[in-house]
């Protein structure tokens, strides 16, 4: 009897030991820091549209106010606003001065409309202070990286115009919470081109498939972190975004849910 029990304390020593070895070995991997985590920006670290959508309607706001312009004529302004920025914006992601670009806009629309006395700079000043206002990183999101970043390295790969985005990067104080970040429009190539997939992986120093892609955009986040070959990738639900013919590894709701999905990639 007392082989036996000996027998069966070996075996669990054995057990324990291999146990222990391979929860070691993982959280060795985690202290290491051995894996990657690609970030989108926009609509994912922050709700850029919401703040776009608020700065519309203060430069509407602005405008009746401001100028005693009628109310449907700042409705049509900023209508024919909004239908210019989305014919041309392609064009502008590899230019130096977005400002300058959307000033001539706004410009243009104003007098088209019979409203040239109002002050541009002033008038661009408040529509962009709007919008600024908005680009935030929520605190549990903040909370979040933070913890990540003891166990991952964190880069943010967004698509956009230098000027405009470095802009928004710092009003959210976003670099306080990753390792690098990749603008588009400083490599004259856009996602979901694999090769900035790629230049992130190089930049946190780690193989593609040590790395995963998260993103609210299927086509330019999912598509093209999946052609990068990438270990996975995860799509945080946007209807604005959706694809069916794209299938991303994960969908979760809220950036929030980022660390559930973690643990069972890693």
């Amino acid at each position: 009897d007392i082989i036996e029990v000996l027998k069966s304390f070996n075996l669990l020593k054995l057990l324990f030991t291999e146990v222990y070895k391979k929860i070691k070995c993982r959280m060795n991997c985690f202290t290491n820091r051995n894996r990657g985590i690609i970030l989108d920006f926009d609509g994912t670290l922050v709700q850029t549209n919401a703040a776009s959508k608020f700065s519309l309607n203060s430069a509407k706001d602005y405008l009746v106010e401001k100028y005693n312009i009628l109310p449907a004529t700042a409705n049509l302004i900023v209508n024919e606003f909004v239908t210019l920025v989305n014919k041309s914006e392609k064009a502008i992601v590899y230019e130096s001065d977005e400002d300058l670009w959307r000033k001539q806009i706004w410009q243009k629309v104003l007098i088209d409309n019979k409203a040239a006395n109002v002050e541009i700079d002033t008038f661009y000043s408040y529509y962009k202070e709007s919008f600024l206002e908005l680009i935030e990183i929520k605190k549990e999101v903040k909370k979040m990286l933070k913890n990540l970043q003891n166990s991952f390295k964190i880069i943010i790969l967004t698509n956009g115009n230098s000027q405009w985005q470095r802009k928004k990067l710092e009003k959210s104080e976003a670099n306080k919470y990753v390792d690098d970040i990749i603008i588009s429009g400083e490599h004259k190539i856009s996602k979901p081109d694999p090769r900035l997939f790629q230049l992130a992986c190089l930049k946190l120093g780690l193989e593609s498939k040590q790395c995963i892609m998260v993103g609210n955009n299927k086509k330019a986040d999912i598509f093209g972190g999946f052609n990068a070959g990438l270990k996975a990738t995860i799509w945080i639900r946007d209807k604005e975004y959706d694809n069916d013919s794209i299938q991303p590894d994960y969908i979760i709701d809220d950036i929030c849910e980022l660390e559930s999905v973690l643990v069972k990639i890693f």
